[in-house]
């Protein structure tokens, strides 16, 4: 009973890690620009340590994130630019600032705003398969 019982267990464990989202994540940093490198790195180790997403190295067929900083006060600011692409399809951009004492702050800003697109596009793909489906 006990093999049974960590037999399940394992294979609810290996289809949790496989029923992740692939997310591509690809970003730019100029030379000098440590606050746009912090924010790049941060949205890497969210995801990384989300229980809906994993990085891939590619996803063209998936959800991509291109990310590009530019730093507007050398190691004190940072713009960043986030497009969210889906099927290399552009669904949305997002750009704000990044001071350095708010690196976190705005990486978790800007994975929460890509939740949001996921979360919608997922609901309308939900409904035209439901209609479809009704017909």
């Amino acid at each position: 009973m006990k093999t049974l019982l960590f037999a399940l267990l394992l294979s609810s464990t290996a289809f949790a890690q496989t029923s992740k989202t692939p997310i591509e994540i690809s970003c730019s940093s100029k030379p000098g620009d440590s606050v746009g490198s912090e924010v790049c790195t941060a949205i890497r180790d969210i995801v990384a340590a989300s229980p809906r997403y994993r990085e891939v190295d590619q996803n063209s067929d998936g959800y991509q994130i291109k990310l590009i900083t530019v730093a507007i006060e050398e190691n004190v600011n940072t713009a960043v630019s986030m497009v969210t692409l889906w099927n290399n399809m552009y669904l949305t951009n997002v750009v704000q600032t990044c001071g350095v004492n708010a690196v976190s702050r705005c990486a978790h800003s800007m994975v929460s705003s890509f939740d949001e697109d996921v979360t919608s596009l997922d609901k309308a793909s939900a409904e035209i398969l439901a209609k479809r489906v009704r017909k």
